[in-house]
């Protein structure tokens, strides 16, 4: 996760803006939910303990100073009323990893509790369902509050609402919905099915959703907002400010400010309208400014505008979040959403990847004399710059890219359909060419490539082709969009690179198509490797399979198995059998990824090479995303295939990532046989769990552990079985080469107890499972803490 492993500066930048928040309403109007305390009446606590104590029934309390909570949830109790005053401080659970033993909220409202809180900052919550509140079925009416840096594992980082929710100014920021158990988002608020939320004058910014939408707000209960402004929101998918489903009701009034919120690959979308959902204006919205799309991509978006907005035009409040090329409008008393292009335009959306703020970014793109691409019998040839398919369209040969410039573009529009037993394949005068694929805003463009049937097209469906041989010279794929169903030719990859086998079997006597660079921005592509071959990467026998570098999209990979073609398998992503490394950074996106019998999940197929002085998987570095790979029998998770030896370097500074290795290998490391290789964790959430005699990370069966150094992030390690001699980190069951491992300062290791510092590296090394994290204990610094110094 880009912010989530590094809230700590933006937990307390947060907390010092808070106080510049100005309030929307009157301080002595209390209808929304304030509550006045007369301080006489508060018990004044200055400590965690002082304020548990003084939670009964009825309870009126004051913060004399800021306080660390103590490492449980404060529980607001089944038919119990409190009221709490923060006085202007903050309580902060300062957790860096969920608490599953004692809850990571910082509170939690019971079942027909009532809580009032005011005038401060809560923090450091890490739970299930939100980190910073979670209503339960109780009553909550906050005033003045800040939520910030809080992480929910499954839903609503910052609350999570299923009972009554009253927010009055105060502001939700920098809050982490990462959605693991059950991805439902809601970075900064959760309202659930049933439940009622109403938020008066609230800033909410800076949110995250990491695996779907609703960047700031899941609605799927009831949701009234009065002035509240809903910025710089991010969500996985749509939704970047609010995601709200058609069962559910979304009322708006007041001064509004929805805008500058984004989905993951970079596409405004501010209010995302789901299943005919729509937005009940319920007042009047002078100096409103709301980003507004719909599933139904037009049409009406309102109930109510006229009644309470008369007169005035609606594109003065909204705007569509693709307002290049839809506009807002007022037909029959509601604003509604129009295409605003000229006949014969079409649109696509190109994306690229920002590097300074490590994201994908889009860009809306016209085109007026783009070429239609109609059903063929036939080979075809593009030459010109863009291309697009409107309808169903099938192919009947291969398609050969030969721009005239550098590169050619194919536009899938929403609701096309191009299908084809052929490939689209760079010619072979080509010089390093660019071919862009394209989709619209719904990325329901598909090419449906799920049938081969014609045995002597051969090559990857998109990418070289081996019939080009030696001369195939690096060409570039980018798919920015679409919808992709994918299965390859023998030995052939689906997007990538081919090198002939020729039929004597004499694998020394190998063609090879040079592979060039993939780059996968956005869309979603379902892809199975040909026999031996990855999906995504290398057939047999290529010297390395190129440069991948994955910025966002859902992709599903499995490598493609023996089959009785006398090959064993390829991997999900990276390398085909005989495949001698290449580079794979993964930077975002939804990843699982597969290898068949003997290959890794992500990194290498069967036999790339038994010479440990050459390149084996190559270099795998994953910066962001959410992976899961799954290796083969006898092939990592993420790592090296069977038997393979060979240079290996795996990377991993941030993201989710999960690894399970196939039979006797490792979930992260080396196949049965293999080595560790060189593996450095900085950062991210990773677990790897390594299958029957393999080690969690590090070797598999009688492979020795490899370089591994860890230096952040939260890191679980398993190894295949709980038997003494299997090891959590370090090398295979049947090897006692532990290679080396080095730990970070400020790590803490723990197994059935917490580890010493003097016991960490044997932790890692002699106990079936461990985690590693940075420390939580608090007074303590990473140069006192007894639990991690050297």
């Amino acid at each position: 996760m880009r912010r989530l492993y590094n809230l700590t500066f933006a937990m307390l930048a947060v907390v010092m803006l808070a106080a510049t928040f100005t309030a929307c309403s009157s301080d002595d109007d209390n209808s929304t939910g304030e509550k006045n305390v007369n301080d006489d009446e508060a018990t004044v606590v200055t400590n965690d303990q002082e304020l548990r104590n003084a939670m009964n029934n009825g309870a009126i309390i004051k913060l004399a100073n800021d306080i660390q909570m103590s490492n449980k949830t404060l529980e607001i109790k089944e038919g119990t009323t409190v009221t709490i005053n923060l006085d202007g401080h903050t309580l902060d659970r300062n957790l860096t990893a969920r608490n599953y033993d004692t809850g990571g909220q910082v509170i939690t409202v019971r079942k027909n509790a009532t809580l009032y809180l005011s005038n401060g900052t809560l923090t450091g919550g890490w739970g299930g369902a939100s980190g910073g509140v979670s209503i339960e079925g109780g009553t909550a009416n906050l005033t003045d509050v800040t939520i910030t840096g809080c992480v929910g594992d499954d839903r609503g980082g910052g609350i999570w609402n299923n009972g009554t929710l009253t927010m009055t100014r105060g502001a939700i920021t920098n809050n982490v919905s990462r959605d693991i158990t059950a991805p439902r988002g809601g970075g900064a608020l959760f309202n659930a099915e049933g439940a009622k939320a109403t938020l008066t004058g609230v800033k909410i910014t800076g949110n995250e959703a990491l695996a779907v939408g609703g960047g700031g707000i899941v609605n799927r209960g009831t949701l009234a907002l009065d002035g509240c402004a809903i910025t710089n929101n991010t969500a996985k998918t749509a939704g970047g400010g609010i995601w709200t489903a058609g069962t559910a009701a979304l009322s708006m009034q007041g001064a509004m400010t929805i805008t500058g919120n984004h989905s993951d690959d970079g596409q405004d979308n501010n209010v995302y309208l789901r299943e005919g959902a729509v937005i009940n204006v319920t007042g009047a919205l002078t100096n409103s400014k709301i980003g507004v799309s719909m599933e139904t991509h037009a049409g009406a978006f309102t109930s109510g505008y006229n009644t309470t907005n008369s007169g005035v035009n609606p594109a003065t409040f909204f705007q569509a979040d693709m307002s290049e090329v839809m506009g807002v409008s007022l037909d029959n008393n509601e604003a509604q959403l129009k295409t605003s292009l000229p006949e014969g335009t079409i649109y696509y959306i190109e994306r690229s990847w920002d590097d300074a703020g490590k994201r994908v970014v889009s860009s809306v793109k016209t085109a007026s004399d783009a070429i239609e691409l109609k059903s063929t019998d036939g080979a075809i040839t593009l030459t010109k710059k863009l291309y697009v398919v409107k309808g169903n369209i099938t192919l009947g040969g291969n398609i050969l890219i030969k721009p005239e410039s550098e590169s050619v573009g194919i536009v899938l529009c929403d609701g096309a359909k191009l299908k084809t037993i052929y490939n689209i394949v760079f010619d072979e005068s080509t010089t390093k060419a660019k071919l862009h694929i394209y989709g619209q805003e719904a990325n329901t463009g598909t090419m449906d490539m799920s049938e081969t049937g014609y045995s002597e097209s051969r090559g990857p469906r998109i990418g070289n082709d081996w019939y080009r041989g030696n001369s195939a010279t690096e060409g570039e794929v980018n798919i920015h969009g679409g919808a992709f169903t994918m299965n390859a030719y023998a030995y052939c990859p689906c997007i990538g690179s081919y090198s002939n086998v020729y039929d004597d079997g004499d694998r020394d006597r190998l063609s090879h198509a040079k592979s060039g660079v993939i780059n996968i921005f956005g869309g979603s592509i379902n892809a199975l490797g040909g026999n031996g071959a990855a999906a995504i990467g290398a057939g047999i026998g290529n010297e390395d399979y190129g440069t991948i570098n994955i910025y966002g999209g859902d992709i599903t990979a499995e490598g493609g198995d023996d089959a009785g073609f006398g090959y064993s398998g390829g991997s999900g992503i990276g390398g085909g059998m005989y495949c001698y490394g290449g580079t794979l950074n993964i930077y975002g996106g939804n990843i699982k990824a597969t290898g068949a019998p003997e290959a890794a999940g992500i990194g290498c197929g069967e036999a790339s090479t038994t010479d440990e002085s050459v390149a084996g998987p190559g270099d795998v570095n994953i910066y962001g995303g959410v992976v899961f790979a799954y290796g083969g029998d006898h092939g990592a998770g993420i790592g090296y295939g069977d038997g393979i030896f060979g240079k290996c370097n795996i990377t991993i500074s941030g993201g989710r990532v999960e690894a399970h290795g196939g039979v006797d290998a490792a979930g992260i490391g080396g196949g049965e046989g293999s080595p560790g290789g060189t593996i450095t964790i900085s950062g991210g959430y990773v677990a790897a769990y390594g299958n029957d005699y393999g080690a969690g990370i590090g070797g598999g069966q009688d492979g020795s552990g490899g370089n591994i150094t860890i230096t952040g992030g939260t890191v679980i390690a398993k190894a295949g079985r709980d038997e003494t001699g299997w090891r959590a980190i370090g090398p295979g069951s049947g090897s006692d080469d532990y290679g080396r491992l080095t730990l970070g300062d400020a790590l803490m290791v723990s197994a059935e107890r917490l580890a010493s510092a003097a016991e960490r590296h044997d932790m890692c090394w002699y106990r079936t499972q461990v985690r590693v994290e940075p420390c939580t204990h608090p007074g303590y610094t990473a140069d006192t803490c007894p639990y991690h110094q050297h």
